[in-house]
């Protein structure tokens, strides 16, 4: 077995999922100039209930938009990453085929935030929001699949896949601005026949926030189909407000 991993690392060796460059297996996909450079959520001062990095924050720790938000649908969402030109790279690098283990490596990292930020909080299983069928033909997997995987194995708890189901065709949101965005997700999703949610605490997995429109129209449908709590974890957050949130951002 060690002479297979020895072969595999010669002709497939690990690369960090940032730069590309090749890592060493216990840098876990992310070399240690990137480690420097990356900006980790549990390093910045975070809200507490969208989990996005602020520039200042009061005594409670709760962002503008949280704190004049009349409703929310999840509970608490958290993130791994500030979402910058360095993390887009390699959740760009990721999403369009650079293999499923690198997903497995940023669902740990997912995982180990959830246990920091919601630590105590048992959840009755795992789910994420869906890709079009169309990108996960072309990408050749789900990535958001990958992700809850990884995640559900880390916290010992149940992956569902088939929860939440795409039943309005949407335009990417990485091509409109925020107004767009939030309009674009309203009725998007939906839940499989025969789920029941009564009672459930749910961690509900997505790779990236920006306006928070996905994640908050995913965790409304597990909400108002019976869930109890709603919890949300991405790989990477923005910091930008809806009011600043007007350019388009780059395809992701």
């Amino acid at each position: 077995m060690k002479v297979i991993e020895l072969l595999l690392s010669l002709f497939f060796p690990e690369k960090c999922m940032f730069c590309g460059n090749i890592t060493r297996k216990a840098e876990n996909f992310i070399c240690e100039n990137c480690r420097q450079r990356v900006a980790f959520c549990k390093d910045l001062k975070c809200c507490s209930i969208c989990g996005k990095p602020q520039v200042s924050l009061g005594e409670k720790e709760i962002c503008y938009p949280c704190l004049t938000k009349t409703y929310r649908p999840y509970k608490r969402a958290t993130a791994v990453v500030k979402y910058n030109d360095e993390t887009k790279v390699g959740i760009k690098r990721y999403k369009n085929g650079n293999g499923e283990i690198v997903g497995e490596a940023m669902g740990v990292l997912m995982a180990e935030r959830v246990k920091e930020v919601f630590g105590g909080v048992h959840f009755d299983f795992v789910t994420g929001i869906p890709p079009s069928d169309k990108r996960v033909i072309e990408r050749g997997f789900d990535p958001v699949a990958v992700l809850c995987d990884s995640i559900a194995k880390e916290l010992g708890a149940r992956y569902e896949k088939r929860v939440i189901k795409k039943i309005k065709k949407t335009k990417k949101q990485s091509s409109l601005d925020y107004e767009h965005r939030i309009r674009n997700m309203i009725g998007a999703f939906g839940l499989y026949d025969g789920i029941d949610l009564k009672g459930k605490r749910i961690l509900l997995v997505d790779d990236v926030m920006t306006t928070g429109a996905t994640i908050e129209e995913g965790a409304y449908v597990l909400k108002k189909g019976g869930g109890k709590e709603i919890y949300a974890v991405t790989f990477a957050t923005t910091t930008k407000e809806p009011k600043s949130f007007n350019e388009k951002s780059e395809k992701s």
